[in-house]
Order: structure tokens, then C-alpha cells, then sequence
């Protein structure tokens, strides 16, 4: 059986590449009600074209009743006329009788008052006519009558929810995706490695069910959290397993550094399955700094600091530079000072009162909207409904500046220097550590009830549009709140990133972990912590530890490599111990896309087919996607592979009849593919190898 509709009645906003996805995995139709909930702004249509980043599209309804736990009363189905937004075209809606939410579904005595209804709207004609059918059959009308959808209007990017606005799940799956990479070239260049299927399966059920739209935001109550804490606990040390035992055997004399006593003649092997050249500092054991050349820091705690740097094919080791510009702390009095080569960071009076770029001598901190310095701010978080669920508007108007009480150096060069900051409010306190790039780490005990905690920083960049990450994508918002759209989107769910560039120079915020982003004015937010107490008493209660970057920039942000400083920043190299010059199975395959139109693509994701146990097949499959918004070019480049044939397939890793054939060759022992993708496409590869 095949589902020809994406059925979403409740979850909390839809992205803007949903579209795309549902089209790749041979889906036609969208139904949701969710947006009929908005609390500012009123969703004009009632059944629609949704068009998502790349130009795909699906046929889309919202049904008029405005639920999915409907009676089947009489005034139900007058609603569903009365108050259908697109009467010119069509007058088709869908109505959703049942008690939902785990309720039951449909009970006789709703079937009864539908056959009732059937026959009085025979006799009367202020009654609508009602039957029950399949949603794809409504779907399938709607699209005959009204020329294919051409006559509908169009919605085009996120369906936005403007009321429920919203580690483990993030960790759980770059860890996952690590594997199914490394596990790929396991597979392909050891005979006794077997590509572990069933693991992958299972762990990814598990990470997929905790991805429940009332699991991942924090919205059920305490018996739900515990259970998700404890699948993460279970399934995380699962997947790194199954990660170390392929980073084993494509390294069969390496061992994970923790713990392991190196011999003199081994070195440091870092791998990076992103595959993108990067210097910067990590931090190892004592045993491997007595072991291994390289430049040092020693901090607090028997904790090293070494210099990492690895090529583009994701291969590198700890380096020791000819020369080296240490970032410095200093303090004196009231007034705090980091430094580095390129940037110069105050902290006075427990606020960041300046930021300089060294190179411009230009100040980026400059006063904006609800915060004059840079910092920590506290809101009164006061839902009028939903207490988990919502951030309302009015919170804006409800801040407190948190200053630092106490600030003291805690590194200083050669690799880092750092200041940390420490602020105490109500029950909770929270140290923050600015390194000398710009990375900020925030460690919280967190014990407030219904707060709202943010780093705010306002900067000398003024623009009409912000910039943020989002599936596969970049999504703009105006900076401004002059209707109320714009007022309604006061909080952004981005993925990674979010900037704010003018002509010749911009700023990003970047994080892993944190996914409320904002940008009013010249003012900058990323929210940390909140403190509901329903549906969860004790939500968010306790110690958090996270972490975020400021990146300036030159240039506008595509023109601006800031992107790539981003996935770097929230994705890790892995490290191990091995003999010198020696890299097992690790080297033989690599992949990498080239060509001057080829900087928006990035290969996402490497896996083995899912169906070759079952067809005694070997193949890889290559998922990759244009990131910037414009149209790419290039080759890609794949080593260590003897191809029987590649082909263009959907995210089910079926064959795309509507895709042309793959236009590769074979160079040298190199697959080089010609690649074509618009933008935001997202496009997967699937090589059937010997």
C-alpha cells in the first residue's frame, strides 16, 4: 500500500522544504488544520498550492471546520461552506469527525448522524451534502475540477504556526549519520565488516518516535520526558558503538583516544565525515600530548588543548604551525578584554559593551531594539493557554537585564583565551565562557518558573531581511514588525545559523543544540531556557551545557563562507590513535565536489541501499542538496569505487522515471558525475558497485 497524502492535523508549524520531501517520497497532497489556531494573523486559504524553496508543489487543503475532532453536528458542516476560503473554485471540504488525540476515532452514533445528514440534505438545501470517503479520493476531485490545481491560489515557503512556537535528538542524529558513512566505507573495503542494518533500523525508529511533535519540543508531560531521556540514554551509546566499531575497521590499529596509552611512534588521526578542510582547536588527553608533536595549551582541570587541521577529503592530524598570533585575556577592574588576530571583545560593567573588528577598526556593537549592550536577558513567560506550548508576544515587553556579578580570565593563549562570566538570578546561575573566536560556552543551573532566558546582541548592521538556516535551506525574514505577519514571526525555529549582513559585512549566530532564533531591528537573539510548569512541572529543571558562536563576517552571508564556519562549528571531527602514516581503509574511497558554480552543494548523507540485503545488491547512496538558493554546477568526484551503474533515485531509493539518466564517467579510476541542481534541490545518487 502506498500513502498518496501527508496527513499533519497538529503538528506545530510545517518547513519550507516539506514540500520537496513529500514530492521525492511520491507523495501529491498536504491536509493540516493546525494553522487555524494562529493567534495573530488570520491563514487565507482554505485549499491551496503549496509551493516549498526548490518551486515544488502539493495540492493542499485546511479544512474550514477547523478540527480533527469533530461530531459530526449539523453546524459543522455548515461551517465547512460558510467558512471555506476558496468558494470561487471549489466548494469541497474535508471534515474530520472523531475524538482525536487518542480518544477512540469515530463512535456509531457519529456514523449515525452522517447517514442522517446524507438524507436531510437531500430535502433541504441549506444543509450541505456529506459523504464518507478516502482522503485521496477528496484530493483527486479537488485536482479534476479545478484543472490540475491551476485555478487554486498559491502559498509559497513555511506554513507558519503562530502559536506553539518551540541535545540528544541533534547528537543522536549527526551520530547516526556518522555511522551510516563510516559503516558505508567499512562495508565497501573490509570483507569481514558487515553493514549493520538491523542496528541503524532500530536506533532510528527509536530517535524518530522521540520526534513526536509533543516529544522533541518539550510539550508532554513528565512520564514522557523521562521515557524519551531514557531511549536516548539506551540508543546514543548504541550508535557510537556501532561508530567505533566502523572508524575499527576502516583504522584496524587505531584506537579512540580516550584512555589509550599511545606508543611513541603513533600520531593523531582526525577524520571528518562532512569532509571539510578546517583548522582549529580541540581538546585531547595528557597521555596523547607526551605522546605526539604538535602545538599545546594546558587548562584547569589536566584538560590539553592541541590545533587540529584536516584537507578536504576529511583526513588530517595535530599540527604544530611555523607561526602563531596567541589570543589573549586581560582584565583590570571593571573592564574585561579578549583578543584575537581578528576580533577585540569588552565586557564592563557585567555587559559585552564592544566587539571590534581589528582589520576595520569597526565597532559591531551598537544599541537596537529591547537591548542596548550585549548579554543576558530574562522575560516573564506567561502563556494566556498553553503553558509549554506558546511564547506569546507580549513577553517581549517583559525583560530583565542580566548582568554578570563576577568575570575572571580562564585561559590565555597559546591555542586560547577565554573570560568567563558569572550571573546569579532567583534560584539559578549561569557561567558564560567567551573564547577567543567568538565561541560562547554557557553552562546553566537553571531553577526559574515561567521564564524565558536569551542572549540578546545588537550590532551595527542594518538590513531589511534576516537570514536563517532551515531543512536543507535558507529562509529569509523581514527584520522589522510593521504587519501582522511580521509581528506574529517574532521567533524563528532555524536550523544552525542565523545572519544579519548588509552590503560588504555581516554577522552570524550559529548553534548546534538551540533552535529559537530572532532579529529585530539591529538586535539579535538566541533563546536558551524556558520554565513551563503544564504539561511538565519540572521542565527544563537543572544543568544545561551549550554552546554557541558569534561570526562575523566580510561580505554578505552566501558571498561570505560564514555557512561552511557554521556546519564546522556544529559538527566534530573524530580522533584516533594509529601508527604514523597510517590510514588502513580510510583513504581508499573519497568524495568531493568540484567546479567554480559548485559552492552550494554539499553531500549530506552516505549510506548503503536499504533494500540490498534483500536484493543481494551492494550500492551507496549519495543524498546531497544546493544550500544557497542558486543554481549549482559541478563534478562530483568519487575514489575507491568500481561502479556497475549509478542512477538518479527519490528519498524511498526508488528509480525516478522523470529524472534524466546520470551523466558520469569513469576517469581514471574516479567516478566523476556531472552535476545539475537548482536551487534548494535536493537530489540522491545511487551506485550499484561490484
Amino acid at each position: 500500500m502506498r500513502c498518496r497524502e501527508a496527513w499533519l492535523p497538529d503538528t506545530f508549524g510545517y518547513a519550507s522544504q516539506l514540500p520537496q520531501i513529500l514530492r521525492l517520497a511520491g507523495i501529491e497532497y498536504f491536509f493540516t488544520q493546525k494553522l487555524s489556531w494562529n493567534n495573530i494573523s488570520v491563514f487565507p486559504y482554505s485549499t491551496f498550492n503549496w509551493i516549498g524553496l526548490d518551486g515544488s508543489q502539493v495540492l493542499s487543503h485546511m479544512t474550514p471546520v477547523d478540527s480533527y475532532n469533530s461530531q459530526a453536528d449539523v453546524d459543522e458542516l455548515v461551517k465547512g461552506t460558510t467558512k471555506h476560503k476558496n468558494l470561487e473554485v471549489t466548494d469541497q471540504a474535508l471534515l474530520l469527525f472523531g475524538n482525536g488525540d487518542g480518544g477512540g476515532g469515530s463512535t456509531s452514533l457519529m456514523l449515525e448522524k452522517i447517514d442522517r445528514l446524507q438524507s436531510a440534505a437531500a430535502l433541504n438545501s441549506e444543509i450541505p451534502p456529506v459523504t464518507v470517503a478516502k482522503a485521496s479520493d477528496f484530493f483527486d476531485q479537488v485536482r479534476e475540477t479545478t484543472e490540475g490545481g491551476a485555478t487554486l491560489p498559491s502559498w509559497r515557503g513555511e506554513l507558519y504556526f503562530e502559536l506553539h512556537r518551540g541535545k540528544g535528538n541533534r547528537k543522536m542524529e549527526t551520530t547516526l549519520r556518522d555511522a551510516e558513512y563510516f559503516a558505508t566505507l567499512a562495508s565497501l573495503h573490509d570483507s569481514k565488516f558487515r553493514y549493520p542494518w538491523g542496528e541503524l533500523g532500530d536506533i532510528w525508529r527509536d530517535a524518530l518516535l522521540n520526534q513526536f511533535h509533543d516529544v522533541l519540543p518539550g510539550t508532554s508531560i513528565k512520564m514522557v520526558v523521562d521515557d524519551a531521556l531514557e531511549i536516548y540514554g539506551q540508543r546514543l551509546p548504541q550508535a557510537e558503538k556501532l561508530l567505533e566499531s566502523a572508524l575499527s575497521s576502516l583504522l584496524p590499529v587505531s584506537k579512540a583516544m580516550n584512555g589509550f596509552t599511545p606508543d611513541s611512534a603513533d600520531t593523531v588521526i582526525l577524520v571528518d565525515p562532512l569532509r571539510l578542510a578546517r583548522q582549529q582547536v580541540i581538546e585531547i588527553g595528557t597521555h596523547v600530548a607526551d605522546a605526539v608533536d604538535a602545538l599545546y595549551q594546558t587548562l584547569p582541570g589536566d584538560r590539553i588543548l592541541a590545533l587540529a587541521q584536516t584537507n578536504d577529503a576529511g583526513i588530517g592530524s595535530l599540527v604544530r604551525p611555523q607561526a602563531v598570533s596567541s589570543p589573549s585575556a586581560t582584565t583590570s577592574g571593571d573592564k574585561h578584554v579578549l583578543t584575537n588576530t581578528h576580533f577585540q571583545l569588552t565586557i564592563e560593567g557585567g555587559r559585552l559593551t564592544s566587539l571590534i573588528d581589528l582589520g576595520l577598526q569597526r565597532e559591531l556593537i551598537l544599541e537596537g531594539p529591547r537591548a542596548k549592550t550585549g548579554g543576558l536577558m530574562l522575560y516573564e513567560d506567561l502563556p494566556l493557554a498553553y503553558d509549554a506550548w506558546d511564547a506569546e508576544i507580549y513577553h517581549l515587553d517583559c525583560a530583565t537585564t542580566i548582568n554578570f556579578d563576577s568575570v575572571e580570565v580562564t585561559a590565555n593563549g597559546p591555542l586560547r583565551a577565554s573570560l568567563t562570566g558569572r550571573a546569579q538570578f532567583g534560584d539559578s546561575e549561569v557561567f558564560v565562557t567567551q573564547r577567543s573566536w567568538l565561541r560562547v560556552d554557557v553552562h546553566a543551573d537553571w531553577h526559574e518558573t515561567h521564564k524565558f532566558l536569551k542572549f540578546a546582541l545588537p550590532v551595527d548592521i542594518h538590513a531589511p531581511n534576516a537570514t536563517f538556516g532551515t531543512q536543507y535551506g535558507l529562509i529569509e525574514r523581514p527584520t522589522h514588525r510593521n504587519t501582522k505577519p511580521d509581528q506574529a514571526k517574532f521567533e524563528v525555529c532555524a536550523h544552525m545559523i542565523t545572519d544579519l549582513s548588509e552590503a560588504g559585512y555581516g554577522i552570524a549566530l550559529s548553534s548546534a543544540h538551540k533552535y529559537g532564533y530572532s532579529v529585530e531591528g539591529n538586535t539579535m537573539q538566541l533563546s536558551m531556557l524556558r520554565s513551563a510548569t503544564a504539561p511538565d512541572p519540572e521542565q527544563d529543571r537543572g544543568e544545561h551545557d551549550f554552546s554557541f558562536a558569534v561570526m562575523p563576517h566580510m561580505g554578505r552571508m552566501l558571498e561570505s563562507g560564514v555557512y561552511g564556519d557554521a556546519l564546522r562549528f556544529t559538527n566534530d571531527v573524530y580522533a584516533r590513535m594509529a601508527p604514523a602514516e597510517h590510514l588502513g581503509n580510510l583513504g581508499k574511497t573519497s568524495i568531493s565536489v568540484t567546479g567554480p558554480q559548485a559552492k552550494g552543494i554539499l553531500v549530506d548523507n552516505v549510506k548503503r541501499g536499504e533494500d540490498d540485503q534483500k536484493l543481494g545488491t551492494r550500492s551507496v547512496i549519495l543524498r546531497m542538496f544546493e544550500g544557497q538558493g542558486g543554481r549549482a554546477t559541478g563534478t562530483l568526484r568519487i575514489s575507491g569505487l568500481r561502479p556497475v551503474s549509478l542512477s538518479w533515485v527519490n528519498i524511498l531509493e526508488e528509480d525516478m522515471t522523470d529524472e534524466p539518466e546520470v551523466l558520469w564517467e569513469l576517469n581514471e579510476g574516479v567516478i566523476e558525475v556531472d552535476l545539475k541542481l537548482r536551487g534548494f534541490e535536493l537530489k540522491t545518487l545511487r551506485i550499484v558497485v561490484e
